[in-house]
């Protein structure tokens, strides 16, 4: 696995990281809510 440097949380990268999640929960529940079902 990675080995996270302690600097990480305040980094680029995670702030993406961040971002990608915060918008992959939000386009789920929206799909959801207009009756889109995505397989997986």
């Amino acid at each position: 696995g990675a080995i996270l440097t302690d600097s990480f949380a305040t980094s680029n990268w995670y702030q993406y990281y961040l971002a990608v999640m915060w918008y992959k929960e939000r386009f789920f529940a929206i799909c959801k809510d207009k009756g889109l079902a995505i397989l997986g």
